[in-house]
Parts: C-alpha cells; sequence; structure tokens
C-alpha cells in the first residue's frame, strides 16, 4: 500500500462514520509518520482520536465502534 493509498483509506473510514468528516477538517497528525512505521489506519485513527484530535469528543462518539472492532487477522 502507498501513502497515498493509506490516506484514502483514512478518509474513507473518516468520512463513512462522520458524515463528511476528512483529514482536512482535523487539527494536524503525524500521518506520514504512522504510515511510514507501518501502523494500519484503525491503529492511526485510535491514536489520532486521543492524542491529536483531542477536543473533538463527538469524533470520538462516532467513530467508538470502529475502533472497538477487534482484528481477527
Amino acid at each position: 500500500m502507498t501513502f497515498d493509498e493509506w490516506m484514502k483509506e483514512l478518509n474513507k473510514v473518516l468520512t463513512s462514520r462522520t458524515g463528511g468528516i476528512t483529514h482536512d477538517d482535523l487539527p494536524d497528525a503525524d500521518y506520514r509518520g504512522y504510515f511510514d512505521d507501518g501502523i494500519s489506519v484503525r491503529d492511526a485513527i485510535r491514536d489520532f482520536v486521543w492524542d491529536d484530535w483531542v477536543g473533538f469528543e463527538p469524533l470520538q462518539y462516532l467513530l467508538e465502534d470502529y475502533l472497538s472492532v477487534t482484528d481477527e487477522s
């Protein structure tokens, strides 16, 4: 997966769970660093919600179901 594909997946998750919010609507986060470290989109969103997007409690609520799903791989 390329960085552009990773970002598309991140935005796909965000828009589908939040009614249209993308990373452009949120405070900056180290997207490239997470991608370079091989961190999944789900794990990155989990970290961003609690660290970089502090103060966006409605976002935490909207993403709660997605973040609580355990990978079965």
